[in-house]
């Protein structure tokens, strides 16, 4: 293969990547967490009311937990601009933060560490 056959191969893998990137992101909100901890989250708004179908994870540092928007469980309106609500907490349960509220296809981010922490909700 050429030089440039090689560069039009390789564009071609990165734009696939990244569509591939941006469609896993359009199709569930995910909480992330970048703290030095391991956090509790659990819905508070926006999804189903039966409590054992409720959203609710455990991601350790470095990782996310993630719904599909259109999943009725985590977003009983379905649309991807639907509000939907968490409390996120320590597992020790002291809270975090308190009705973080985004759209159902944005992501929360949980930052910090030391012992202080912020939640930053994000549309998609």
């Amino acid at each position: 293969m050429s030089k440039k056959a090689n560069l039009i191969f390789m564009a071609v893998v990165l734009v696939v990547f990244a569509v591939f990137l941006a469609a896993e992101g359009a199709e569930a909100f995910c909480i992330y967490n970048y703290t030095d901890i391991r956090i509790g989250v659990g819905q508070v708004g926006g999804g189903t009311t039966n409590v054992f179908k409720q959203f609710s994870a455990i991601p350790k540092q470095g990782e996310k937990a993630c719904c599909n928007w259109t999943n009725k469980d985590c977003n009983k309106k379905g649309k991807r601009d639907s509000e939907v609500a968490f409390d996120v907490y320590m597992l020790d349960e002291r809270s975090l933060c308190h009705n973080v509220t985004i759209p159902a296809g944005g992501y929360v981010l949980v930052k910090g560490k030391n012992g202080v922490y912020n939640c930053e909700g994000h549309g998609y």
